[in-house]
């Protein structure tokens, strides 16, 4: 039972009741939400995987008489890859037209290869230790990313034709390829030298 009881101010009442606290409730009132966030572990201020800005395929890198020899290393398949790399004097022959988002489906394609056995290109290895003393190729349990001897494959060509053509445009200051180590490659540092934008920052 509800108790009420009032006082008289002139003509209005003020009624104050009592005991209601056991006859009152709350509950919360819900809106459907369907939402999916993304959570991202982001190293450094730009994204990893992303550019901005046009593509400049006119880069020299693509159009020099030297190109197709440079960059036709990314068309070899494995054997002829380790021909190669054992022989100073074997040279590539590729038709191909290149340009950066073409080399970079390349490195894509070949950094999904699965990992092969060293003892069956150990040679080929051995080679490019020699050449890169201070390279530390990662080899767990007998085998190797494919995609290292690749870029290092990138590093010993350009090496070879500087003999013959002048690479430096194929060179950062530091006498690298851009975005490609011995060992792999990053989209986003790769793109810095062939885009007229800056590294896309990163959100998130």
């Amino acid at each position: 039972m509800i108790n009420a009881s009032y006082i008289s101010l002139g003509k209005g009442k003020i009624i104050f009741f009592s005991g209601l606290e056991p006859h009152i409730t709350f509950s919360d009132l819900h809106d459907e939400n369907n939402e999916t966030i993304f959570v991202r572990n982001i190293t450094g201020s730009s994204d990893q995987n992303s550019f901005s800005g046009m593509i400049k395929a006119n880069d020299p890198v693509f159009n020099s008489d030297y190109s197709s020899e440079f960059l036709g290393i990314l068309t070899l398949d494995i054997n002829d890859r380790s021909q190669f790399i054992n022989n100073a004097e074997h040279r590539i022959f590729c038709t191909e037209q290149f340009d950066p988002i073409c080399v970079l489906q390349k490195l894509e394609i070949l950094n999904k290869l699965k990992v092969i056995d060293v003892k069956n290109f150990q040679r080929a290895i051995e080679t490019l230790k020699e050449c890169f003393p201070d390279t530390d190729y990662k080899i767990t349990d007998g085998k190797i990313k494919p995609i290292e001897l690749y870029c290092s494959a990138l590093y010993l060509q350009i090496s070879r034709l500087s003999g013959s053509y002048n690479v430096s445009a194929a060179l950062t200051k530091n006498g690298g390829i851009a975005g490609i180590s011995k060992c792999g490659f990053t989209l986003k540092d790769f793109m810095a030298k062939y885009t007229t934008g800056n590294k896309k920052n990163s959100l998130g």
